[in-house]
């Protein structure tokens, strides 16, 4: 399934806001949580945060902030922050929303926010603007600040040319655009076990568990590309932006390799049958990110993200590791040299 899916869902998708009255905002701030008890009871505290940011953020930064999920990347970015905390103390800390709204704050000059404000501000420019061809040079602008591969912007182009004399929106020339890939599927594999949850950038196709990636592998003939990262791991939306972004790049990964995005942080439960038993820790490891944490811990004995590996069918690597690096020629001498091994055993 492409992450085009994904993200259109996310663009198409306009948030209304209110804030609430300063006096509830005021008072907010002052209230604590303890950072150990949030994150094993996390819905009363999700709904405070919300308040939180639509209290004290523009419409633009909520909405990239807070996105249409249940919870955005906001709620994903401060437990990961608790979680480093709780490691020195066993009953947590207190800390106040005062203290949270500056966490929040950094979080607002990552690179990746700044990516996310840029979209959702060429969105709310075009998406209710006529989608005609007199104007595309102008249009073409906008979307392409929405952060679509040019394959996407060519599939625009095509949809407004041929749809023009129905005076349709670039709300609609969207959802047509996403009804595209929700009837593509250029592996002929299974279809991923969680594509609703997640999505691989730059609407490339791929899995995001192990043994279906090699799966895959095996059907279609084509080495697996384990990626390594992390929802919180800014170096990872860097590569993300600056490397894998770029179209030779694009085209191998889309032609070339079966990509496999294992991110080492998320916290929701894998399905049950991907479960893990650790004889280390005689434990039964359920989350997904602690899974792909002990793949990466196995099979590779490192913990660090971004990480690239080629593996064959067999789950055996068979090229160096790739780590991150901004040169867009490394990184394709690191998969073309995968590639002519892969094809040479």
């Amino acid at each position: 399934m492409k992450g085009t899916t994904k993200i259109l869902t996310v663009i198409l998708i306009l948030i209304s806001v209110s804030c609430s009255a300063k006096n509830d905002c005021d008072k907010l701030l002052s209230e604590k949580v303890n950072t150990k008890a949030v994150i094993e009871n996390k819905y009363r505290f999700t709904d405070k945060v919300k308040l939180l940011i639509e209290c004290k953020y523009d419409s633009v930064d909520t909405e990239v902030l807070w996105g249409n999920e249940e919870e955005g990347m906001v709620v994903e970015f401060l437990f990961l922050i608790f979680e480093e905390m709780n490691k020195n103390s066993s009953t947590g800390e207190v800390v106040t929303f005062k203290e949270i709204n500056e966490l929040i704050n950094e979080l607002t000059k990552s690179e990746e926010f700044k990516k996310g404000r840029q979209i959702v501000v060429a969105k709310n420019l075009i998406i209710h603007k006529p989608a005609k061809t007199s104007n595309w040079k102008e249009d073409y602008k906008l979307l392409e600040q929405m952060n679509l591969t040019k394959s996407d912007l060519e599939k625009i182009r095509k949809i407004v040319e041929e749809n023009e004399d129905k005076n349709w929106t670039y709300y609609k020339v969207l959802q047509e655009l996403s009804t595209f890939y929700e009837t593509t599927n250029t592996m002929n594999c299974p279809i991923p076990s969680y594509h609703d949850w997640f999505a691989l950038p730059h609407n490339l196709d791929g899995y995001f568990e192990l043994s279906e990636g090699i799966e895959c592998s095996k059907i279609s003939n084509r080495p697996v590309l384990l990626y390594f990262s992390g929802h919180g791991s800014i170096k990872s939306r860097e590569f993300e932006a600056y490397v894998m972004s770029d179209d030779e790049v694009l085209k191998l990964l889309n032609q070339k390799f079966i990509i496999t995005n294992l991110n080492i942080d998320d916290k929701s439960n894998a399905l049950t049958k991907y479960y893990i038993y650790s004889k280390k820790d005689n434990d039964t490891i359920k989350q997904k990110g602690k899974i792909n944490q002990y793949y990466q811990r196995e099979l590779f004995n490192e913990d660090i993200v971004p990480a690239f590996y080629i593996i064959d069918s067999s789950g055996k690597q068979i090229h160096e590791s790739y780590y991150f690096n901004k040169s867009i020629y490394s990184y394709k001498e690191f998969l073309e040299k995968g590639l002519e091994i892969y094809y040479k055993q």
